[in-house]
């Protein structure tokens, strides 16, 4: 059985900050890092490692200084031996450094919120049935 933080408190968004001089680079080795090591218990924890391939997306968020970037990322869907973590192009959500800009982040949290309260816990429902 899976373990209860796993069960009921998964990880939804992995966020990353970085100080200005701290390039994206750096960020996204961190957040493929943690999505890979939170592949791995997921697929220790079930049988059916192609359901959380088929159609898991782990969305990634990336602080530096004042920008707040979202990513995407996604297992590799070649067989098990292959634990590579494909990370897509960034999409600036916002900056927290004016008002319109801080509103703008806050909309696209409140965007990432919907999707995880829908999307992510009907697949992770599934997964668990």
């Amino acid at each position: 059985t899976m373990r209860y933080t796993l069960r009921h408190r998964p990880i939804a968004v992995s966020i990353e900050t970085k100080t200005i001089s701290r390039p994206e680079e750096e960020a996204r080795v961190q957040l493929a890092i943690w999505v890979a090591a939170q592949l791995e218990r997921i697929t220790t924890e079930t049988l059916d490692r192609n359901a959380v391939l088929r159609r898991m997306v782990f969305p990634l968020l990336y602080v530096q200084s004042a920008q707040w970037t979202v990513l995407f990322a996604r297992p590799s869907s070649s067989p098990l031996a292959d634990r590579s973590v494909t990370i897509f192009p960034s999409i600036i959500l916002g900056e927290t450094s004016s008002v319109l800009g801080t509103y703008r982040v806050l909309w696209g949290l409140r965007v990432l919120e919907q999707w995880i309260d829908t999307t992510y816990r009907n697949w992770w429902e599934e997964l668990l049935d």
